[in-house]
């Protein structure tokens, strides 16, 4: 074929807001829009939807000064549940607030005078974004749902000065898809290609309390300092030591009673120094690591975790 023949090509942004809604937002192609959302949402099988029915676009508020908004695709699954697809190429500061409005007022919008709210239907929001909303997740989907401070999308936080145990846990963390960060003060120097790594100042308990800052309820925390763990647990929050062991209600006010007698011990006396930790061996990573995945297979998977167990 003569050179002349071949038509140019066209390099187009998959993500353009013309070119994706002509893609996906049209009945033409509305085959192709309920293949894309059940293979984003993972539906298969029984599953799956089976049908899709494009809806107005347009969110018109409740006052007529209010915020009119504009959706780039809007379907209702074969089940009544309501999928918006948003996309945004330009970076969005308040993306987050964005579609939560975007949510919530599709959500509301189900209802009509004399309703009620059994009629409300589940309402799914899927960004396609081409920047990174969220550079503390190294994944490329990020999955969200309204849930208790309990169950919350889980992190975990390693106090790393020191720790021995670090690679153990990013290998762990990364099988199970939660978040590391890890916290270092500036004496120490480190890398990873999991986890998110924050240096703090050399300063005097500096990274215990930026850790403490960070943490949430049902996140986790790594650390040998029982102070730390005393301060986590106090958040909710799930401590571990490093040689796996859990910190916990029961057992904090006596593992801080020890401490301040052991450190009341060597003030007392210069001659008499209490002896240090045992060297560690491989036995004691294999531990760690035994009862670490043995708590993260729980908190991922609550119901798995007790299926298993029976």
């Amino acid at each position: 074929m003569p050179t002349s023949d071949i038509p140019d090509i066209i390099h187009l942004n998959r993500l353009n807001d013309v070119f994706f809604k002509a893609l996906l937002g049209s009945e033409e192609r509305k085959t192709l829009t309920l293949n894309f959302i059940n293979a984003i949402l993972n539906r298969e099988g029984s599953n799956a939807f089976t049908s899709v029915t494009f809806s107005d676009k347009e969110i018109v508020p409740p006052q007529i000064d209010g915020k009119r908004s504009f959706l780039d695709v809007l379907v209702e699954m074969n089940d009544g549940t309501r999928v918006h697809v948003e996309v945004q190429v330009l970076l969005d500061e308040y993306m987050a607030n964005r579609s939560l409005y975007y949510w919530g007022r599709i959500y509301s919008r189900e209802l009509e005078k004399g309703d009620v709210y059994a009629n409300l239907r589940p309402v799914i929001t899927i960004n396609l974004l081409d920047f990174d909303q969220f550079p503390q997740y190294q994944t490329y989907i990020n999955t969200y749902h309204i849930t208790n401070d309990v169950t919350h999308h889980m992190q975990i936080f390693v106090d790393a000065d020191a720790c021995p145990v670090i690679r153990q846990i990013e290998r762990i963390a990364r099988k199970y898809k939660v978040p590391v960060t890890l916290l270092c003060d500036t004496n120490h120097v480190l890398t990873s290609d999991y986890s998110t790594v924050k240096t703090i100042g050399a300063s005097a308990d500096a990274v215990d309390f930026a850790l403490i800052n960070l943490c949430h309820a049902g996140d986790v925390v790594v650390t040998q300092d029982f102070g730390v763990a005393a301060m986590a647990l106090g958040r909710h929050a799930y401590a571990v030591h490093q040689d796996g062991w859990q910190y916990t209600d029961e057992n904090i006010d006596r593992l801080l009673m020890e401490r301040h007698l052991a450190k009341k011990t060597r003030r007392a006396s210069k001659k008499n120094h209490l002896k240090g930790a045992h060297k560690r061996t491989a036995a004691d990573d294999e531990t760690f690591c035994r009862k670490f995945e043995r708590l993260l297979q729980y908190l991922v998977n609550p119901q798995g975790f007790q299926k298993s167990m029976r």
